[in-house]
């Protein structure tokens, strides 16, 4: 694999995070292909760069706040234009006045689209969701291998 696209590829999971964080929605829609698939597993599915953005700006005024932080990123396959990855995620926010913690994995489909790489599918696995002292259980262990 190409050094250079692997690290192009980890910066897009990046950027996403980015976006999650600085809440711009113009930017959160720009790391998915025009028609890329977000799939939180469980909760909803949205498919196109349009519909990408406006589930996003739904999800995200639901909270107060949100840091989501990316812990690790295998990309798993690399040819040309096309690529494969597995990232793990932390998350903490607030929603309604009470904290919330996140823990979960994605499976990442991408494109290099325009010179860019971008996800044409993000589909998301909760791990644990539930109070900062993770005293909630587990929604899925381990985690699920798409790829």
């Amino acid at each position: 694999m190409d050094r250079n696209e692997v690290e192009d590829v980890k910066d897009l999971i990046l950027r996403y995070a980015d976006m999650i964080n600085l809440y711009d929605l113009e930017g959160f829609a720009d790391t998915f292909a025009e028609h890329g698939i977000w799939d939180v597993t469980g909760y909803f599915k949205a498919i196109g760069r349009q519909e990408v953005r406006d589930a996003f700006s739904q999800q995200r005024n639901a909270f107060d706040w949100v840091l989501q932080v990316v812990h690790g990123t295998r990309v798993l396959a690399l040819d040309n234009s096309v690529a494969k990855a597995r990232s793990y995620i932390a998350e903490q926010g607030n929603r309604n006045g009470g904290g919330y913690y996140l823990l979960g994995v994605y499976h990442d489909e991408c494109v290099k689209d325009d010179k860019v790489w971008r996800f044409s599918s993000r589909t998301f696995h909760p791990l644990y969701l539930g109070p900062p002292d993770l005293s909630a259980p587990l929604k899925h262990y381990p985690a699920p291998r798409l790829f």
